[in-house]
């Protein structure tokens, strides 16, 4: 939900090329932030497919909650600690 600029510079200190990405939506673009589905839902609508066909991937419980209501399915991220295997 960051504006397009944040998201862009974030994208890009971390390597992921947006630019090769289908649909891209920020928050600066949508009227309600998460959890409602408006950023999820155009970023749907931009790649032209229903919202049942799309996956979201988030690293926060209203992000999650945000994917969920838009009809997605959810790929929970945490970034709060390292992994570790047991």
């Amino acid at each position: 939900s960051s504006t397009r600029e944040k998201s862009q510079m974030a994208m890009k200190a971390s390597g992921v090329p947006y630019e090769r990405f289908d649909g891209y939506a920020s928050g600066d673009q949508v009227e309600q932030k998460k959890p409602a589905p408006d950023i999820y839902l155009k970023a749907a609508r931009d790649m032209d497919l229903p919202p049942a066909r799309c996956i979201g991937i988030e690293d926060s419980v209203s992000g999650v909650a945000s994917i969920k209501n838009a009809g997605m399915q959810a790929i929970a991220v945490t970034n709060s600690a390292p992994s570790r295997k047991p």
